[in-house]
């Protein structure tokens, strides 16, 4: 059984690879805008490559490919990644700070995340997709538990008043 000090370990270690992440979101959008959309729209594609050459059949895929053609996908990605790198950010400083309504804010975020994550593995499986849904799965069940520990030692600090 892993103790309550352990899992709150786990929980700080989590929040810090998360922020990490955010940190990375952020600085990869600023980097994609920074270098415009032709020089964007090729490192895309050399960063997708391996998941691309292999299913070149796939409609969707070609599709994408279109859609990386005009320059539409560096701005699609320029979003996705200032908004997860924000939602991500915001939620981790609250939780560092120990805010109260970082937790459920937090829960929703990585929830929708979570389904949206494995929507895209039921199309496109992607191990790195799995592990990061994974990894969010576990942080919900993590932030739920301090959640409820903190609700718990709230209400007995108010008892005990």
């Amino acid at each position: 059984m892993i103790s309550r000090r352990d899992m709150h370990n786990l929980l700080w270690a989590g929040i810090t690879i998360k922020g990490f992440f955010a940190v990375v979101d952020l600085v990869t959008a600023f980097v994609l805008m920074a270098v415009g959309r032709t020089q964007g729209t090729h490192a895309l594609v050399r960063f997708a490559h391996a998941e691309i050459s292999d299913a070149r059949h796939d409609f969707l895929i070609r599709g994408a490919l279109s859609l990386i053609e005009h320059g539409t996908i560096t701005t699609f990605v320029i979003v996705y990644l200032l908004g997860h790198g924000l939602i991500n950010g915001v939620f981790v400083v609250g939780l560092l700070k120990h805010k109260r309504w970082a937790y459920p804010v937090s829960l929703v975020a990585l929830t929708v995340f979570a389904l949206y994550q494995s929507y895209r593995l039921l199309h496109i499986f992607s191990p790195w997709l799995l592990l990061f849904t994974f990894f969010d799965i576990a942080m919900i069940v993590l932030i739920s538990y301090d959640y409820e520990r903190d609700i718990h030692a709230r209400r007995a600090i108010v008892v005990t008043e």
